[in-house]
Protein backbone atom coordinates (compact mmCIF):
# COMPACT_ATOMS: atom_id res chain seq x y z
CA UNK A 1 0.00 0.00 0.00
CA UNK A 2 1.67 3.42 -1.07
CA UNK A 3 1.75 5.53 2.04
CA UNK A 4 0.29 9.17 0.89
CA UNK A 5 2.45 11.93 2.16
CA UNK A 6 1.12 15.37 3.77
CA UNK A 7 1.40 18.81 2.97
CA UNK A 8 4.97 20.10 2.68
CA UNK A 9 7.09 22.99 1.56
CA UNK A 10 9.90 22.57 -0.34
CA UNK A 11 13.15 23.07 1.48
CA UNK A 12 16.81 22.98 -0.49
CA UNK A 13 19.66 20.49 0.70
CA UNK A 14 21.38 23.53 1.01
CA UNK A 15 19.32 26.01 2.61
CA UNK A 16 22.02 26.12 5.68
CA UNK A 17 24.56 27.68 3.50
CA UNK A 18 22.61 30.55 2.82
CA UNK A 19 23.93 34.21 4.23
CA UNK A 20 20.85 35.15 6.01
CA UNK A 21 19.67 31.31 7.55
CA UNK A 22 23.68 31.73 9.02
CA UNK A 23 23.25 35.31 10.03
CA UNK A 24 20.15 34.72 12.18
CA UNK A 25 21.76 31.95 14.21
CA UNK A 26 19.80 28.40 15.24
CA UNK A 27 17.19 30.10 17.39
CA UNK A 28 16.12 32.33 14.65
CA UNK A 29 16.47 28.93 12.12
CA UNK A 30 14.47 26.73 13.68
CA UNK A 31 11.31 29.21 13.70
CA UNK A 32 11.86 30.09 10.60
CA UNK A 33 11.83 26.08 9.06
CA UNK A 34 8.90 25.74 11.71
CA UNK A 35 7.53 28.61 9.81
CA UNK A 36 7.82 27.10 6.86
CA UNK A 37 6.09 23.72 7.92
CA UNK A 38 2.85 25.84 9.07
CA UNK A 39 2.37 27.74 6.08
CA UNK A 40 2.43 24.50 3.84
CA UNK A 41 -0.13 22.84 6.22
CA UNK A 42 -2.79 25.87 6.84
CA UNK A 43 -1.83 27.07 2.75
CA UNK A 44 -1.96 30.86 4.18
CA UNK A 45 0.68 31.97 1.24
CA UNK A 46 3.64 32.52 3.51
CA UNK A 47 1.39 34.77 6.20
CA UNK A 48 1.54 33.87 9.79
CA UNK A 49 -0.59 36.18 12.30
CA UNK A 50 0.89 36.91 16.01
CA UNK A 51 -1.20 34.61 17.76
CA UNK A 52 -0.55 31.56 15.60
CA UNK A 53 3.13 32.47 15.92
CA UNK A 54 2.69 32.48 19.67
CA UNK A 55 0.29 29.20 19.96
CA UNK A 56 1.39 27.07 17.30
CA UNK A 57 4.53 28.05 15.39
CA UNK A 58 6.92 29.08 18.18
CA UNK A 59 5.16 26.44 20.92
CA UNK A 60 7.66 25.20 23.38
CA UNK A 61 10.29 28.16 22.22
CA UNK A 62 11.27 30.91 24.13
CA UNK A 63 12.18 34.49 22.77
CA UNK A 64 9.60 34.15 20.11
CA UNK A 65 9.27 37.43 19.64
CA UNK A 66 12.96 38.04 19.16
CA UNK A 67 13.45 35.06 17.03
CA UNK A 68 10.62 36.71 14.82
CA UNK A 69 12.38 40.23 14.95
CA UNK A 70 16.06 38.74 13.82
CA UNK A 71 14.30 37.06 11.03
CA UNK A 72 13.11 40.31 9.80
CA UNK A 73 16.49 41.69 10.10
CA UNK A 74 18.08 39.47 8.02
CA UNK A 75 15.78 39.86 5.22
CA UNK A 76 13.88 36.06 5.84
CA UNK A 77 10.21 37.81 7.10
CA UNK A 78 8.81 40.92 6.83
CA UNK A 79 6.37 42.36 9.67
CA UNK A 80 3.57 43.42 9.11
CA UNK A 81 0.48 44.89 11.40
CA UNK A 82 -0.79 41.79 12.13
CA UNK A 83 2.61 39.26 11.85
CA UNK A 84 4.45 38.49 9.80
CA UNK A 85 4.74 37.05 6.11
CA UNK A 86 8.24 34.84 4.97
CA UNK A 87 8.96 36.84 2.06
CA UNK A 88 10.25 34.06 -0.99
CA UNK A 89 6.83 31.97 -0.22
CA UNK A 90 5.12 32.41 -3.73
CA UNK A 91 8.41 32.44 -5.32
CA UNK A 92 8.21 28.43 -4.69
CA UNK A 93 5.08 27.49 -3.59
CA UNK A 94 1.79 27.97 -5.06
CA UNK A 95 -0.56 29.82 -3.48
CA UNK A 96 -3.89 28.82 -2.15
CA UNK A 97 -5.91 29.74 -4.56
CA UNK A 98 -4.00 28.41 -7.11
CA UNK A 99 -4.01 24.62 -5.09
CA UNK A 100 -8.04 24.90 -5.05
CA UNK A 101 -8.40 25.17 -8.81
CA UNK A 102 -5.69 22.42 -9.08
CA UNK A 103 -8.18 20.38 -6.59
CA UNK A 104 -11.12 21.39 -8.39
CA UNK A 105 -9.62 20.19 -11.75
CA UNK A 106 -8.68 16.66 -10.50
CA UNK A 107 -11.99 16.29 -9.14
CA UNK A 108 -13.10 17.01 -12.16
CA UNK A 109 -10.96 14.84 -14.04
CA UNK A 110 -11.74 11.82 -11.97
CA UNK A 111 -15.54 12.48 -11.69
CA UNK A 112 -15.70 12.50 -15.80
CA UNK A 113 -12.89 9.27 -16.06
CA UNK A 114 -15.65 7.37 -13.65
CA UNK A 115 -18.11 8.69 -15.98
CA UNK A 116 -16.69 7.13 -18.97
CA UNK A 117 -15.86 4.24 -17.61
CA UNK A 118 -19.71 3.34 -16.42
CA UNK A 119 -21.07 4.30 -19.84
CA UNK A 120 -18.12 2.19 -21.49
CA UNK A 121 -19.43 -0.84 -19.06
CA UNK A 122 -22.99 -0.43 -19.55
CA UNK A 123 -22.13 -0.07 -23.93
CA UNK A 124 -20.58 -3.05 -23.82
CA UNK A 125 -23.55 -4.71 -21.44
CA UNK A 126 -26.05 -3.37 -24.35
CA UNK A 127 -24.09 -4.77 -27.11
CA UNK A 128 -24.22 -8.61 -25.90
CA UNK A 129 -27.90 -8.11 -26.10
CA UNK A 130 -29.88 -7.97 -29.08
CA UNK A 131 -29.98 -4.67 -31.10
CA UNK A 132 -33.43 -3.23 -31.21
CA UNK A 133 -34.86 -2.33 -34.59
CA UNK A 134 -34.15 1.31 -35.81
CA UNK A 135 -37.61 2.27 -35.21
CA UNK A 136 -37.70 1.58 -31.28
CA UNK A 137 -35.13 3.57 -30.52
CA UNK A 138 -36.11 6.44 -28.21
CA UNK A 139 -34.57 8.80 -26.04
CA UNK A 140 -32.94 6.08 -24.24
CA UNK A 141 -31.66 2.85 -24.10
CA UNK A 142 -33.12 -0.30 -23.34
CA UNK A 143 -30.97 0.04 -19.95
CA UNK A 144 -32.89 2.84 -18.95
CA UNK A 145 -29.60 5.31 -19.25
CA UNK A 146 -30.09 9.03 -20.44
CA UNK A 147 -27.92 9.51 -23.91
CA UNK A 148 -29.54 12.68 -24.77
CA UNK A 149 -27.13 14.55 -22.64
CA UNK A 150 -24.12 13.19 -23.48
CA UNK A 151 -21.17 13.74 -25.84
CA UNK A 152 -20.62 12.07 -28.87
CA UNK A 153 -16.97 12.72 -28.78
CA UNK A 154 -16.30 12.56 -25.16
CA UNK A 155 -19.26 10.75 -23.28
CA UNK A 156 -19.41 13.43 -20.72
CA UNK A 157 -22.65 14.31 -19.32
CA UNK A 158 -24.09 16.85 -21.39
CA UNK A 159 -23.36 20.68 -19.52
CA UNK A 160 -19.89 19.44 -17.80
CA UNK A 161 -17.62 21.60 -18.12
CA UNK A 162 -13.95 21.79 -16.86
CA UNK A 163 -12.76 24.43 -14.68
CA UNK A 164 -12.20 27.85 -16.59
CA UNK A 165 -8.63 28.08 -15.20
CA UNK A 166 -7.75 24.62 -16.56
CA UNK A 167 -4.17 24.82 -18.60
CA UNK A 168 -2.97 21.64 -20.68
CA UNK A 169 0.50 19.89 -18.87
CA UNK A 170 -0.91 20.87 -15.39
CA UNK A 171 -0.12 17.83 -12.94
CA UNK A 172 -3.51 17.81 -11.60
CA UNK A 173 -5.02 18.02 -14.89
CA UNK A 174 -4.11 14.19 -16.82
CA UNK A 175 -6.65 14.40 -19.00
CA UNK A 176 -7.45 17.69 -20.02
CA UNK A 177 -10.83 18.51 -21.68
CA UNK A 178 -10.28 22.23 -22.70
CA UNK A 179 -6.85 23.22 -24.41
CA UNK A 180 -7.73 26.46 -25.20
CA UNK A 181 -9.39 27.94 -22.03
CA UNK A 182 -10.63 31.89 -21.71
CA UNK A 183 -8.85 34.10 -20.47
CA UNK A 184 -9.57 35.70 -17.60
CA UNK A 185 -11.34 39.32 -18.05
CA UNK A 186 -8.28 41.68 -17.65
CA UNK A 187 -5.37 38.76 -18.13
CA UNK A 188 -2.26 39.25 -20.43
CA UNK A 189 -4.27 38.16 -23.58
CA UNK A 190 -4.17 41.15 -25.69
CA UNK A 191 -2.06 43.05 -23.82
CA UNK A 192 1.33 44.11 -24.70
CA UNK A 193 4.63 43.69 -22.69
CA UNK A 194 5.05 47.21 -22.60
CA UNK A 195 1.71 47.94 -21.34
CA UNK A 196 1.76 45.95 -18.34
CA UNK A 197 5.15 47.41 -17.71
CA UNK A 198 3.63 50.95 -17.72
CA UNK A 199 0.77 49.75 -15.95
CA UNK A 200 3.34 48.69 -13.28
CA UNK A 201 4.50 52.56 -13.21
CA UNK A 202 1.39 53.67 -12.52
CA UNK A 203 0.89 51.58 -9.79
CA UNK A 204 4.67 52.33 -7.91
CA UNK A 205 3.92 55.89 -8.23
CA UNK A 206 0.41 55.18 -6.69
CA UNK A 207 1.14 52.51 -3.94
CA UNK A 208 2.33 54.36 -0.57
CA UNK A 209 5.33 52.55 -0.06
CA UNK A 210 8.30 52.27 -2.31
CA UNK A 211 10.27 49.12 -1.12
CA UNK A 212 10.80 45.73 -2.75
CA UNK A 213 10.11 47.33 -6.52
CA UNK A 214 11.66 43.78 -8.17
CA UNK A 215 9.72 41.28 -5.66
CA UNK A 216 6.63 43.80 -6.40
CA UNK A 217 7.03 43.62 -9.89
CA UNK A 218 6.89 39.95 -10.40
CA UNK A 219 3.89 39.70 -7.88
CA UNK A 220 2.07 42.54 -10.29
CA UNK A 221 2.80 40.25 -13.17
CA UNK A 222 0.85 37.19 -11.57
CA UNK A 223 -1.55 38.92 -10.79
CA UNK A 224 -2.49 40.38 -14.42
CA UNK A 225 -1.89 36.82 -15.36
CA UNK A 226 -3.92 35.37 -12.99
CA UNK A 227 -7.07 38.01 -14.66
CA UNK A 228 -6.50 41.15 -12.33
CA UNK A 229 -7.39 44.31 -14.27
CA UNK A 230 -4.59 47.01 -14.06
CA UNK A 231 -6.51 49.69 -13.94
CA UNK A 232 -9.21 47.84 -10.33
CA UNK A 233 -5.21 46.96 -8.93
CA UNK A 234 -4.14 50.84 -9.64
CA UNK A 235 -7.41 52.07 -8.18
CA UNK A 236 -7.21 50.22 -4.96
CA UNK A 237 -3.11 51.06 -4.49
CA UNK A 238 -4.95 55.04 -4.46
CA UNK A 239 -7.83 53.75 -2.44
CA UNK A 240 -5.26 52.69 0.41
CA UNK A 241 -3.30 55.52 0.28
CA UNK A 242 -6.94 57.54 1.75
CA UNK A 243 -7.28 54.64 3.85
CA UNK A 244 -8.71 56.08 7.30
CA UNK A 245 -7.41 52.42 8.77
CA UNK A 246 -4.10 52.55 7.44
CA UNK A 247 -1.41 53.61 10.06
CA UNK A 248 -0.04 56.22 8.12
CA UNK A 249 1.77 57.63 11.06
CA UNK A 250 4.21 54.77 11.15
CA UNK A 251 5.29 53.46 7.78
CA UNK A 252 5.76 50.12 8.86
CA UNK A 253 2.59 48.98 9.25
CA UNK A 254 1.84 49.58 5.71
CA UNK A 255 2.06 46.96 3.79
CA UNK A 256 4.98 45.89 0.53
CA UNK A 257 3.80 46.22 -2.31
CA UNK A 258 4.74 42.69 -3.06
CA UNK A 259 2.75 41.27 -0.24
CA UNK A 260 -0.26 43.85 -1.00
CA UNK A 261 -0.40 42.01 -4.67
CA UNK A 262 0.23 38.78 -3.47
CA UNK A 263 -2.66 39.15 -1.08
CA UNK A 264 -4.99 40.84 -3.54
CA UNK A 265 -5.87 43.70 -1.45
CA UNK A 266 -6.80 45.45 -3.88
CA UNK A 267 -10.25 44.26 -4.13
CA UNK A 268 -10.69 44.97 -0.02
CA UNK A 269 -9.54 48.31 -0.40
CA UNK A 270 -11.76 48.96 -3.67
CA UNK A 271 -15.22 48.12 -0.84
CA UNK A 272 -13.42 50.68 0.85
CA UNK A 273 -12.94 53.02 -1.29
CA UNK A 274 -16.61 52.78 -3.02
CA UNK A 275 -18.24 52.98 0.71
CA UNK A 276 -16.07 56.00 1.41
CA UNK A 277 -17.33 57.64 -1.29
CA UNK A 278 -21.04 56.72 -1.37
CA UNK A 279 -20.84 58.51 2.90
CA UNK A 280 -20.18 55.96 5.09
CA UNK A 281 -21.20 56.86 8.67
CA UNK A 282 -17.32 58.01 9.39
CA UNK A 283 -17.94 60.83 7.21
CA UNK A 284 -20.38 62.09 8.62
Amino acid sequence: MVRRLGPYAPLAATYAADDAIIEAGEEAELLFLRGLAFCAASESDGFITRAQLKRFVGAGMDNVMQRAERLVEVGLWEEEESGFLVRAWLKWNASAEELGRARKKDRERKAAKKTDTFHSDRATDSDAESTPDSDDLSARNPDGIQTEGLSESSGIPGGFQPHAGARAGDSLNLTSLNENPPTPPGGTRGRSRAEITRKFDDFWSAYPRKVGKDAARRAWEKAIKSGADPDDVIAGARAYVRDPTRRTADIKFTAHPATWLSQGRWTDEAATAQSAASGGWWNN
